[in-house]
């Protein structure tokens, strides 16, 4: 075999090589990102999840507040009825004498 040819074979071997260095480091970062997104998945759904809890809990909440308001309302409104009737009682009384 020639110098040259040896030489050439040498080259391709140390290209093949690293290479290989080369899609090991890609195949480590592959895996790398790869778990990185299962974990950032998880993280989305746990979020998600989180996030409809939430909504839940607020649209609760605000059924709550509308109802408490109604009832609220609804005293106040006896109350009042309450105190128009008082007054037209005391009215009508002093009418009487």
């Amino acid at each position: 075999m020639k110098i040259e040819e040896k030489q050439s074979v040498q080259s391709l071997k140390q290209q093949l090589e690293q290479t290989q260095v080369e899609i090991d480091s890609l195949k480590r970062t592959y895996r790398f990102i790869s778990l990185s997104v299962h974990v950032a998945l998880d993280e989305l759904g746990q979020v998600k999840g989180e996030a409809k809890r939430l909504s839940a809990e607020l649209k609760l909440d605000k059924a709550s507040t509308k109802h408490s308001t109604s009832q609220a309302n609804q005293r106040k409104q006896a109350d009042d009825d309450g105190k128009q009737r008082t007054k037209q009682l005391e009215e009508d009384h002093q009418v009487e004498v």
